[in-house]
């Protein structure tokens, strides 16, 4: 199931193993990559802001859970530093149509740039 925070090598597997279809996976990678990172800020944000304005234990336990965010967004910068690294690659067209020429199977092509999709997805 492909979405806004959420795809997978399995969704990229359903996408022609094209030039074209590489970069129509990069685009909707970096989506997912991007809106898991927005969400994750937002969360923590609403947090610390929500212990900011809060007085006694209730905002000591809000700005904890704010700092357990930051965990979530720890690891949405690691998953966009390794989308961008493995995306960088998949850029020059004539390395991507050789790479294919090569691959025929989607699920090991997709396999080899697992880096390129959000942490969590199979």
């Amino acid at each position: 199931m492909a979405g806004v925070l959420r795809y997978s090598r399995a969704d990229a597997g359903k996408v022609a193993l094209t030039p074209e279809g590489v970069a129509q996976v990069v685009a909707a990678a970096r989506r997912a990559v991007l809106g898991q990172l927005a969400l994750g800020t937002a969360i923590a944000a609403a947090l610390f802001l929500s212990a900011r304005i809060t007085a006694g234990l209730l905002s000591t336990a809000l700005a904890g859970l704010g700092f357990l965010a930051l965990w979530g967004v720890l690891a949405a910068l690691m998953a966009a530093w390794d989308h961008a690294r493995t995306a960088k690659r998949l850029r020059d067209r004539e390395q991507v149509a050789s790479e294919i020429a090569r691959e025929s199977d989607p699920r090991k092509f997709w396999w080899a740039h697992r880096g390129l999709f959000p942490y969590g997805g199979s």
